[in-house]
């Protein structure tokens, strides 16, 4: 061995070769990029480059088309989401009002049991109310 040549050592995690890039043709990467004018005027680079153009402009039009259908998924997303909130929240509500009713209609007969008629009469008919808006929201909204 010369000691003109370096020694073979494992590239390092900062040489330029070890940075993360697009992965692409292994057969490629130690490749040089540059081309003479010479090497451009033969016609299997020209056709090589064309070939590259065309799939390029392909792999262009595919992810224009994907990208207009995520944007029309995402906004189509949010309106769902905003819809299923309006919708938990109308649940709750719902839920709130049956238990709530059910509770004053159960709760009726113990004041009723101290003689206060009116008052035991006025919570029976609320929780029957209550109880009955709850049914009635819950099948409209169905």
């Amino acid at each position: 061995m010369d000691d003109d040549e370096p020694a073979d050592e494992e590239p390092s995690e900062n040489t330029p070769s070890a940075v993360a890039g697009p992965k692409g043709r292994r057969s490629f990467t130690s490749a040089r990029r540059e081309l003479t004018d010479e090497e451009m005027s033969s016609s299997g680079v020209a056709k090589m480059l064309l070939d590259e153009i065309e799939r390029l402009e392909s792999d262009c039009a595919s992810l224009k088309s994907i990208s207009s259908q995520f944007y029309t998924a995402d906004k189509r997303v949010g309106v769902l989401e905003e819809q299923l909130k309006q919708r938990k929240a109308f649940e709750t509500l719902t839920n709130g009002a049956l238990a709530i009713g059910a509770a004053l209609f159960g709760f009726a007969p113990f004041v009723w049991d101290s003689k206060n008629f009116i008052v035991a009469v006025m919570i029976g008919v609320l929780g029957i109310a209550l109880t009955v808006i709850g049914f009635v929201a819950k099948d409209r909204a169905k």
